[in-house]
Parts: C-alpha cells; sequence; structure tokens
C-alpha cells in the first residue's frame, strides 16, 4: 500500500488531508460496495455508506440528507467517485480513505 501512495501525484497534499489512523486505499470499484446496502456497520443497524470526492473517501453514513450538508446536488450517489471543484462542505465529514486510479 506504502508504494501505491508514494507512486500518486500530488501524495504528500494527500496524506495531509487523511487521518493517519485507519487510513482505507480504495479502487473504484471497491467504493461501489460502500453504496448503503451491501456493508454492514458493526453492532449498529446501519449499512456503511462512503462517497469518494476530489480523491478523498469519506463516511456519510446516517447522515440524513448528505448531500444538501456537503453543498452538492441531491442526485450525488454514495459508493460513487466525483470531482468538484471549489468543494468545500459545511459540515467537517470523516476521512476514512482515498481513492486510486
Amino acid at each position: 500500500m506504502t508504494f501505491e501512495i508514494l507512486q500518486r501525484p500530488g501524495h504528500e497534499d494527500m496524506l495531509n488531508r487523511i487521518y493517519p489512523a485507519g487510513l482505507l486505499v480504495f479502487s473504484r470499484e471497491d467504493l461501489k460496495r460502500f453504496d448503503g446496502t451491501k456493508v454492514k456497520v458493526i453492532s449498529k443497524d446501519l449499512m456503511k455508506s462512503f462517497v469518494g470526492i476530489n480523491g478523498i473517501v469519506y463516511d456519510v453514513t446516517g447522515i440524513d440528507e448528505w448531500q444538501q450538508k456537503i453543498g452538492v446536488d441531491s442526485n450525488y450517489r454514495t459508493g460513487m467517485f466525483y470531482t468538484i471543484s471549489d468543494f468545500s462542505p459545511e459540515e467537517e465529514l470523516t476521512r476514512v480513505g482515498f481513492v486510486i486510479q
């Protein structure tokens, strides 16, 4: 995993935006599993919902109207990767990892 991180252009900036503990690496195919229907939260009645934005993967599990809270259109779906210029969510989201190509 370290090799892949270090090979990615801009890896230093990317790593500065992610919490160092529990860092996860997702391909776009991996991210699709976290659409809120396939991966269950341990000991809770929730399904994991992640969304990738500008290379960073955020956990939006259990956040009602998460699209509105982070300032994106309601047609955005979990389990997907998006590139958004000027992305700056109103709410602090939990960063869980990043997407590799």
